[in-house]
């Protein structure tokens, strides 16, 4: 978006032999490029006030101009610049120029003359306003346990907000060096990429800490925060000092954290053969953080409801701590060490970072001092399933896993499942394909050749394919590049033929009633498909044509894809084989993975969605979860048979109702008496039981509310929505009013139940006071409105277009939380009325980020009010004839 940029002229003297700068005024004239530069060092001297809050800055920058250009251009943001000087040559001359901000995002510098190819160096002089908000250069508060509220100073600046903190060339292949020094309050620890150098105090009493230089980094990299937070402190086995900051009154909170950040270090120096090439590595939580965790090269920051652990903590929660911690110190080779040489490669360090991670944690996983099981990891990390992309990647305004990006918002809406869960899935399934001995060696090669520099897709798969290979007959560049570069992904239909003949056919999924790939798209992909069959051994074959014929030499009885769920299609198997899969599950589910079990369950319930498959089939297949215990496998079910539920009309979500009540009532007795083995399916059930009219089998959830309502303590969020659907209007008023009470803990998942209320007063009420009112730390605001969505859809989306404006300052720049946003509320729609508001609303209005979470949005409701014309009436008919009674 054009903005203006309006002050007055400032004319300057002659000053030390350097004509400091005029500033004009640009109005909607056209961007100019970046100017051709290879930056060495930025030298930042940074002065922090707090009353008021404000930076003022000196940045030095030292870069070679590489080839003449009519003006130097690079990137400053809501900076007011007040002086650029500007030096030329190795004796430094100073050189007349001129200046003018564009867009309030691009800085121009200028002379009477083109600038040679030549040395630079440049100083600039500017202050810039410290505000509330979530990237750049930002504040954040807290309160401490007496109720005294401290001001920290924070910087989040992926992807192109480090321009919001010193001018900058804030792209990540422009890698430099950075010198750091901070004046700032003598009360506060400043924390930086690299160890203190000095700490000295001025003759005002402020102090003046000084970092030693980084090493060569991209500027979405560098990051500092100014706190009162303690440590936790200890060494690798090679010497790398790490720590894990934290509050004064929680040093126990973060022990777990300090000993994950403390073995990946060490895991990953082994694993990729390289060294870890900083002094120290520190983790710092932040109470108002927009993205989970960064990995700010040497000072990881983390959102810090998702880094304090201690014994009450869900294993769940500690598990994804555990992953958030791995996958950061994943990205000190993958993205730090070696960086993506632009925005259009992000799947790379995303990917890898997400890839090893799992490595990472599977291996730890083996040691039973490290108080997790490979089964507690696939559970608690159930949002990195292969269903997770392959949900966003069934619509046709979906993007290849590398596409070009321009800038700006685009860069930040690149950050969504495709960037990292498809990309995730592909490497896994890479790895399984290469064996890890061979895709190990292809990492290891990868960051050896190009430590300190920048990386492509291209120099990726050259080091991958010196390692290894799919098979005689597919390379790895063969293999990954027509998945990488092209969007969706096939489905692969299997057809009965004969006992001993099958025909497989891929074609482009899209989860659409009617969509037709001839019509479409005629996409193919060089699917490796790996499958079992009752009688014979498991093997692969390779299909790149548009079908084949599986013959065998028995009678396989049945025969089931994608062994293990470790590679990225559908399959929609044909009525006589799913029937036999669905003997088998009947006779002995075990015999198949709970991977297994996971991706079958999936397939079918999108075959219900696409309407690919007669739905008496598909129902009477599901009906197997009578006898299913596992949560990753319930977790799909539940999730998506609720969301079916929702775009029910109401005779034919009563009939629903019963077929959901009679495949989970036995598995919700078994799970009523908890336990720990119990805690994930468990907590799983009692909320879904809620939703299918159960609550009569639910036990000792009522207790659990009352006992918090009259004496305090934790509580679930089961237990409060429990309150909320069930024990009427005074027992909502009585959360309403625990939730006005600004100091409790647990206000947004309290939030999140009261949006289940019935009660018009309550839900404008909440929705108001979500952006009115400090109840939840400033990322976590719109999640109010999401969970309001999920009840009241058309309240949710009139709350959010009246009041577009306040959300888009909020997240319009962020990386995930307005997409989220956006996404989740028009996903939510369940008519056509809110469909078509929704469109005649968002085609005027600035979407920032969000723009491709729309589109994949509102192409699923589209989808969704059109199966309901072509299907819901099938549905009926096989419900009223087996649970009309």
């Amino acid at each position: 978006m054009l903005t203006t940029y309006t002050t007055e002229c400032l004319l300057k003297a002659w000053c030390g032999g350097v004509l400091t700068l005029c500033l004009f005024s640009l109005s909607g004239a056209d961007t100019p490029p970046l100017s051709p530069v290879q930056p060495h060092n930025y030298t930042l001297k940074l002065t922090i006030y707090l009353q008021p809050p404000v930076l003022v800055g000196y940045t030095d920058v030292r870069f070679d101009l590489l080839e003449p250009s009519p003006n130097i251009v690079l990137h400053a943001q809501r900076l007011d610049i007040k002086q650029v000087q500007l030096y030329s040559g190795r004796r430094r001359d100073s050189c007349r120029v001129t200046f003018k901000q564009q867009d309030d995002d691009i800085l121009v510098i200028e002379k009477s003359s083109s600038f040679d190819r030549d040395a630079y160096f440049l100083r600039i002089q500017y202050t810039t306003v410290l505000k509330k908000e979530l990237e750049g250069i930002y504040l954040t508060s807290y309160r401490d346990k007496a109720g005294s509220t401290h001001q920290i100073v924070a910087t989040h600046f992926e992807p192109t907000h480090a321009r919001k903190a010193f001018p900058c060339f804030d792209e990540p292949n422009l890698k430099a060096t950075f010198t750091l020094s901070i004046d700032h309050e003598a009360v506060y620890r400043a924390i930086s990429n690299m160890p203190v150098k000095s700490r000295v105090t001025t003759t005002t009493g402020r102090v003046q800490t000084s970092f030693m230089t980084t090493r060569r980094m991209s500027t979405y990299l560098v990051a500092f925060t100014l706190n009162n937070w303690e440590f936790l402190e200890a060494q690798t086995r090679r010497g790398v000092r790490v720590r894990a900051y934290h509050r004064p009154e929680l040093p126990g909170q973060a022990q777990q954290g300090l000993h994950i950040l403390k073995q990946g270090v060490e895991f990953f120096e082994g694993y990729l053969l390289q060294v870890y090439p900083l002094p120290k590595l520190d983790i710092v939580p932040l109470p108002d953080f927009g993205i989970g965790a960064m990995e700010n090269w040497g000072m990881i920051t983390i959102r810090e409801n998702m880094f304090y652990t201690d014994n009450t903590t869900r294993l769940k929660d500690v598990m994804l701590m555990r992953a958030i911690v791995m996958h950061e110190v994943a990205h000190m080779w993958f993205g730090d060490l070696v960086s993506i040489e632009s925005w259009n490669d992000l799947w790379i360090k995303e990917g890898m970072s997400q890839v090893l991670m799992f490595v990472g944690l599977e291996i730890l996983s083996e040691n039973k001092e490290n108080g997790f099981t490979r089964k507690d990891l696939q559970d608690a990390l159930y949002m990195f399933e292969p269903q997770v992309p392959l949900r966003m990647d069934s619509t046709r305004q979906t993007h290849a896993v590398k596409f070009n990006v321009s800038g700006g918002a685009e860069v930040a809406s690149a950050f969504d499942a495709i960037s990292y869960d498809k990309s995730l899935t592909l490497l896994r399934a890479l790895r399984n394909l290469m064996g890890d001995d061979a895709f190990q060696s292809g990492l290891s090669r990868f960051i050896r050749s190009y430590k300190l520099g920048t990386a492509s897709l291209e120099q990726l798969l050259l080091q991958l394919n010196e390692a290894g290979t799919i098979s005689s007959r597919l390379s790895v560049s063969d293999y990954m590049v027509p998945w990488l570069t092209k969007p969706g992904y096939p489905l692969i239909d299997v057809e009965f033929i004969s006992p001993r003949r099958y025909r497989i056919r891929q074609s482009r999924y899209v989860e659409e009633p009617g969509y037709n790939y001839k019509t479409f798209d005629t996409t193919l992909w060089p699917v490796v498909i790996t499958l079992t069959t009752k009688r014979g051994k498991p093997h692969k074959i390779l299909l790149r044509k548009r079908s084949r014929v599986l013959a065998f030499s028995f009678d396989p009885v049945y025969v089931k894809l994608n062994v293990n769920n470790t590679l990225y299609f559908r399959t929609n198997y044909d009525p006589p084989s799913l029937r036999a899969l669905q003997s088998q599950l009947e006779e002995d589910m075990t015999v198949f993975t709970e991977q297994d079990r996971l991706n079958m369950v999936s397939d079918v319930l999108s075959m219900i969605r696409s309407n690919k498959i007669d739905i008496r089939y598909s129902l009477d297949f599901l009906r197997y979860l009578q006898l299913e215990d596992s949560f990753i496998v319930w977790m799909e079910a539940l999730s998506k048979l609720a969301q079916l539920k929702k775009c029910l009309t109401d005779t034919t979500s009563v009939l629903f109702i019963r077929y959901m009540q009679s495949i989970m009532e036995t598995t919700l007795q078994k799970v009523s008496n908890k336990t720990d083995a119990d805690e994930m399916l468990g907590q799983l059930f009692r909320k879904y039981a809620m939703e299918f009219g159960m609550k009569e089998k639910l036990f000792n959830v009522k207790e659990e509310y009352l006992e918090w309502r009259n004496n305090g303590g934790k509580v679930s969020y089961e237990a409060v929505l429990y309150a909320i659907l069930y024990m009427g209007h005074g027992e909502q008023y009585k959360v309403w009013q625990k939730l006005s009470a600004t100091s409790f803990p647990q206000n947004l998942q309290l939030a999140k139940a009261l949006a289940a209320s019935t009660n018009t007063s309550i839900i404008i009420s909440l929705l108001r006071g979500s952006l009115e009112d400090n109840w939840v730390p400033l990322q976590n605001i719109y999640e109010i409105l999401l969970a309001v969505s999920r009840y009241h859809p058309s309240t949710a989306l009139s709350f959010l277009m009246e009041n577009y404006s306040r959300y888009l300052e909020l997240y319009g720049d962020s990386q995930f939380n307005f997409s989220n946003l956006i996404g989740g509320v028009v996903g939510n729609i369940k008519d056509s009325d809110d469909y078509n508001k929704s469109k005649a609303f968002f085609r005027n209005v600035n979407l920032g980020s969000a723009n491709q979470a729309y589109n994949v949005a509102v192409s699923n409701v589209a989808s969704l009010l059109q199966w309901r014309d072509c299907c819901e009436n099938k549905m009926y008919l096989y419900l009223i004839e087996n649970y009309s009674s």
